[in-house]
């Protein structure tokens, strides 16, 4: 399976402030990250086997870096076939 591109898709941006984080969710609808492919997303030049030809797989490794920087942490957690949501704290 491979997904560049879906129609009709959808990305949501929630934010909400608690008494000591803001949490930032962002989520699609789109083709979702494979299982096997899950825990190593955040891995400077990682490919997905059904990512895009054209990603180097660099831009979730440097923005896990810029928000863990920040004392912040990120996580994710997708379904193929049902979307993909980060967290980010």
């Amino acid at each position: 399976m491979y997904c560049a591109y879906f129609r009709g898709g959808e990305v949501r941006i929630a934010v909400t402030r608690h008494n000591f984080a803001t949490n930032i969710v962002i989520s699609d609808n789109g083709c979702g990250i494979a299982k096997e492919d899950l825990s190593h997303v955040f891995e400077r030049f990682y490919k997905g086997r059904h990512g895009s030809k054209d990603s180097v797989g660099t831009c979730l490794a440097m923005a896990r870096q810029v928000i863990l920087r920040q004392n912040g942490v990120i996580s994710v957690d997708s379904k193929v076939g049902s979307g993909t949501t980060f967290l980010i704290k």
